[in-house]
């Protein structure tokens, strides 16, 4: 979990989780009202994820790193 302090952010904003049939990440936008970006593009529903992806949620920018 990973919370971010703003006003412009939902309590349950979006997810990263691991999808076995894709064999990757899938970055979900959770119906926020202010929405998720990646790489610059609106995330409408989910989006799969590589390294070093750019989140960026209100005024927070995230870089995606799987472990």
């Amino acid at each position: 979990d990973l919370q971010l302090r703003s006003d412009k952010v939902s309590k349950h904003h979006f997810t990263i989780h691991w999808d076995d049939e894709a064999a990757t990440y899938l970055l979900t936008d959770n119906a926020s009202k202010n929405g998720v970006l990646v790489n610059d593009r609106r995330v409408i529903g989910s989006r799969p994820l590589a390294p070093g992806d750019r989140i960026r949620v209100a005024e927070y920018d995230l870089v995606f790193q799987p472990d």
